[in-house]
């Protein structure tokens, strides 16, 4: 994973915000084959933040 932290938003005011890169495949060296990895119910986290 991958985060930043931002402090301000686009019209420079204090917005501070975390940005994630979050990888959903996973490399298996043994089987030598990507296999898919969910970290979150994205559709659940989306509705949670609308609300």
């Amino acid at each position: 994973m991958i985060a930043t932290i931002h402090t301000f938003g686009r019209d420079l005011k204090w917005n501070p915000h975390i940005h994630c890169l979050i990888p959903e495949l996973v490399y298996s060296q043994k089987t030598n084959k990507l296999k898919m990895f969910h970290h979150f119910n994205f559709s659940r986290l989306r509705k949670t933040f609308q609300y």
